[in-house]
């Protein structure tokens, strides 16, 4: 960082030592309006859980007791891949936290900055491609520590000494979501023969868009999505992307972006002129430049390719971007698929020849994805959360008989994946993925009893069980270093036969027909189907797909699969013509193809793959970690005063939510125990506040104390004069439980808690003769939701229900204070047209009073403030539609995704109303209002999260008022 002296004159992009405090006291103001988001809480593990730690040279590893093997197995592919990793992005890193989670039933990985730490869910992806979990985990993961801790140098670092970790984590953003995602992609595909980058599927769905579609979207759009139309998601377009900026320029181009945003965030745009300095004017054009490259490349191959003929199963009346996919034969006049898309939720549905559909059922939300269907009946696995542990759920196969409308789950806390059917329809075949890292091929019969288990050979990781003839044989497919391959495990014999190795290419959902495999693969650069001949192992493709053929199965002499299209996936159908089969010779060679760029890895990186194979074993001493110990990680501070345990409280639109001062925060690397220190300067008055959050244990405990400022008074009369002291003591404790119950495709909350209060404000004692300080508030709460999950466009739920009921009281000062009793209840129902919804809301609310009335605990009619008496009843009804969905693209301004409206009634009865007119006095009064609101969702400078801002129009007819009012939330979920 450089400091000019004040003498000299200042460049435009060069800053005097006080223009940098300057700018970066405004940066830093700008760190509390969204750095609470950095604070990321992935979840908790369970409370009993005893947890080991080590470190590495540049790691340290916090795992469960129990797994030691894996920790270390993993920490030995960290560090083997970081010296390589390092060298690509010219950086290194100081020890990085890496906290394991072992008992989720879905698989992911987390960089988090502030507090630093890298978090793993070690449960492999059921869909993943041959590719070891751990080492997808430690190249991609591991990328994104080196792209983040790259940022802390030069004027970033500056900022840390001021504002702690969250002045990097808040510096990332100003580096693209596309960007970040996208090398940590090419990272996964460089440093190994497969990734992301090498799955045809990855750059199927940007393909199709371009060459079928004939549709490339503004940048804007294919940066922050759309409500209506499929947008390949930030990890494909950022892949591509940063292949192309690496491959025309070289690895420079992307580590000097990421220098120039540490060094010069106070260009507002440091990006820009990074790229500018390569001769590249924008993001936006570099998206061009790659998307001009990639569909020239495209349509040359394309040429090249014959496509099928097929029958198309899939309604064509379809709007929007519609799928069918792991189609199914009932019979040869009808199919079953799951559809889904943006205009609604997933749903099994029967499909006849002429396209005519019927809904047959709606599943939660399904962990690999698939469904198997025979003998009537339809098997899935679904996602089931763990009732409080948000880092433990479960994976849990659900039946569904078709004639009968039952529906069944096959046990409770189960972890099984990918189950099928047997032909005679009594029995399931799953993998199970168990929290200690090992797998297994089960067998349960329809009451989800367990009959057999087998364990995977050489505890390979296993995906996609598929029956053979008779029921008396299972196909998989299992992972290892070599690649993939299809094994046999006979039930009768009990013992593993490896059939078929196809190298470093994915295959997927084996169907068995005869003697013959069917199955997915990568083969020819585009997914199709092939088939393989257990007698003589000659292996055809049997589709030849415009982008991707998936999921087959036969049917007397056709095969029936999903075919992808720039519209969504199709449910197709064709004749099987062996004479026109393409003979497929030395598959496990056939790894890289001339479909994709920059397929083959370079020479450096082929001997960096060949050697991670032999992953030299490190020496490390396993101890445990005492979370006591361990619960205070100061990692941020701030020279201003922002109130970070409750930010949506501070963020008032009203005024500033930062103050003179001195904040300090912490939060534990297992994310139980959250902590804030803080000293405020306003008004002329000091204040300190101190909060924490456990949640570590059952019941989560919220404290927060505050001392300062000046005591409230409840007067007996208003001429009465009582000295006050700036020295008011608050004290607030919540203790609640936060319950996540399963109820399929109904998302289900239930939280009761209580609520303690104490603050140190003047009343009149019970004799009334005089003041006395101090007094104690008690809140019990229940709080219940149950709603529909939403599709995509949905604006609210389109059908559920939430209630809350609660009771306060000031039992130690029964002669102020008598007791509140709340309840409250909103309904939501299906509006005329789709994706419009009906909200009513239902509330009352009762005092008991003495002397004193507590504020309200429900809603006012929209349009009036400052209503308050002992019994209140509230209606409301509000009708919310979409609008219009533009996708209109003011570049880079803004960006707008939908226009949305809403008109609404309110209706309150009051039973003694405080009125103040003139003196003191309680009445009966009804109040009602009615108005429309009109609101626009949309992106602010590529801005990731969503505003939505618009205006309310509120009309007050028994004073004839027209009341206008300023609507604006922001989304950072």
């Amino acid at each position: 960082m450089e400091c000019n002296s004040p003498s000299k004159r200042i460049s435009p992009f060069r800053f005097s030592c006080v223009g940098i405090v300057i700018i970066s006291l405004l940066l830093i103001l700008v760190f509390p309006l969204t750095g609470f988001a950095q604070f990321y809480e992935y979840g908790q593990d369970r409370g009993t859980i005893r947890w080991n730690q080590f470190s590495t040279e540049h790691f340290r590893l916090i795992y469960p007791v129990g797994l030691d093997s894996m920790a270390m197995d993993f920490a030995d592919k960290l560090e083997y891949f970081y010296p390589h990793q390092a060298a690509v992005m010219e950086h290194g890193h100081k020890k990085m936290p890496v906290v394991l989670h072992n008992e989720s039933s879905f698989s992911n990985g987390v960089f988090v900055w502030a507090p630093r730490r890298l978090e793993v869910f070690t449960n492999p992806d059921p869909n993943g491609y041959p590719q070891d979990w751990m080492t997808q985990l430690a190249l991609h993961e591991g990328r994104h520590a080196l792209q983040v801790s790259k940022l802390n140098q030069g004027f970033s670092r500056f900022l840390s000494f001021i504002a702690g970790e969250q002045a990097v984590g808040a510096i990332t953003g100003f580096l693209p979501l596309w960007y970040l995602e996208g090398d940590a992609v090419d990272a996964e595909t460089r440093f190994s023969y497969t990734g992301r980058g090498r799955l045809p599927s990855f750059e199927m769905g940007m393909k199709a868009q371009l060459l079928e579609g004939d549709k490339r979207y503004t940048f804007s759009k294919a940066m922050l999505g759309s409500y209506t139309d499929y947008v390949p998601n930030h990890y494909e377009l950022g892949y591509l992307m940063v292949r192309h900026g690496r491959r025309t320029y070289g690895n420079s181009f992307w580590n000097h972006m990421v220098d120039h945003a540490a060094r010069r965030p106070y260009l507002i745009a440091p990006t820009y002129f990074s790229m500018k300095s390569y001769g590249v004017n924008s993001k936006m054009e570099l998206y061009h430049a790659a998307l001009d490259q990639y569909q020239s490349h495209w349509e040359k191959t394309f040429e090249k390719r014959k496509v099928d003929s097929i029958s198309n199963w899939s309604s064509t009346g379809n709007r929007y971007y519609t799928s069918y996919r792991f189609p199914q034969w009932i019979n040869d006049t009808t199919v079953i698929a799951l559809k889904s898309g943006p205009d609604q939720i997933p749903e099994f549905v029967l499909v006849d020849r002429e396209g005519d559909e019927e809904r047959v059922f709606r599943p939660g939300y399904m962990n690999s994805g698939r469904f198997s269907y025979g003998a009537g009946k339809i098997v899935w696995d679904e996602w089931v959360p763990d009732i409080r542990w948000s880092n433990r759920n479960y994976s849990v196969i659900r039946i569904f008989d078709l004639a009968q409308k039952e529906i069944k789950n096959l046990g409770t806390r189960t972890r099984y994946y990918a189950p099928v059917i047997s032909g005679s329809g009594d029995k399931i075949a799953a993998i199970e993925q168990r929290t200690d890292h090992t797998f297994h091929l089960v067998i349960l019969n329809e009451e989800g009893e367990m009959i057999h288990s087998a364990g995977a050979p050489d505890n390979l990781f296993m995906q996609h069980p598929s029956w053979m003839e008779q029921d008396s044989a299972l196909v998989v497919t299992v992972n290892d270093r070599s690649g993939e391959y299809l094994y046999r495990y006979s039930l009768g014999k009990q013992e593993w036969t490896e059939l078929f190795h196809a190298g470093y290419n994915d295959i997927s959902l084996p169907v068995v027909h005869k003697s013959t495999i069917f199955f997915g693969s990568t083969f020819s650069g585009i997914d199709n189907i092939y088939q393989y001949d257990l007698k003589d192992e000659s292996l055809y493709r049997i589709t030849s797909s415009a982008f991707g053929a998936f999921e087959s199965d036969i049917h007397e002499g056709k095969i029936l699969y999903s075919d992808y299209h720039a519209d969504g996936y199709r449910a197709v159908s064709k004749r099987l013509k062996p004479d026109q089969y393409i003979e497929i010779s030395d598959p496990a060679k056939l790894a890289y193809s001339a479909e994709q760029l920059d397929a083959a890895p370079t020479a450096k990186e082929q001997e960096i793959i060949e050697e991670s194979k032999y992953t030299p074993e490190g020496e490390y001493a396993p101890g445990p970690y005492r979370k006591i110990l361990h619960s205070v990680n100061i990692h941020s501070w701030l020279p201003l005063y922002f109130d970070y345990m409750n930010p949506e409280t501070a963020l008032n639109p009203e005024e500033l939510p930062v103050s003179p001062g001195i904040t300090i925060l912490s939060q534990n690397l297992l994310s139980t125990v959250t902590g804030m220190a803080a000293y405020e300067y306003r008004n002329n008055m000091h204040f300190l506040h101190t909060g924490a959050r456990l949640k570590g244990r059952y019941p989560v405990f919220d404290m927060g104390l505050r001392y300062g400022g000046i005591q409230q008074v409840y007067k007996m009369n208003s001429s009465d004069t009582i000295p006050v002291r700036p020295n008011r003591l608050s004290f607030v404790t919540n203790a609640y439980v936060p319950l996540r119950l399963n109820t399929g495709k109904f998302i289900t909350y239930l939280q009761p808690l209580l609520s303690h209060t104490y603050t140190s404000d003047l009343f009149p004692n019970a004799d009334r003769s005089a003041y006395e300080s101090g007094i104690h508030r008690l809140m019990y709460r229940l709080y219940f939701s149950s709603y529909l999950r939403m599709g995509k466009m949905d604006v609210l739920p389109r059908l559920g229900v939430s209630a809350r009921a609660g009771y306060r009281h000031a039992p130690f000062n029964r002669y102020n204070f008598g007791n509140q009793r709340i309840f409250g209840m909103t309904v939501y129902l299906p509006g005329l047209l789709k994706h419009q919804s009906v909200m009513l809301n239902l509330s009352t609310q009762k005092q008991e009073a003495e002397r004193y009335l507590y504020t309200n605990d429900i809603e006012l009619p929209r349009g009036y403030q400052d209503i308050v008496g002992l019994e209140t009843k509230m209606a409301g009804i509000d009708y919310n539609f979409p609008i219009v969905y533009p996708d209109l693209s003011i570049e880079p301004l803004v960006y707008i995704k939908r226009i949305r409206g809403n008109l609404w009634g309110d209706y309150l009865q009051g039973k003694d109303i405080l009125i103040q007119d003139p003196e003191p006095a309680l009445d009966n009064r009804n109040y009602y209002s009615y108005g429309v609101d009109l609101l626009f969702d949309f992106h602010v400078l590529r801005f990731m999260f969503p505003f939505s801002m618009g205006a309310r129009v509120a009309y007050l007819p028994q004073s004839g008022e027209l009341k206008p009012e300023f609507l604006f939330t922001i989304d950072v979920n």
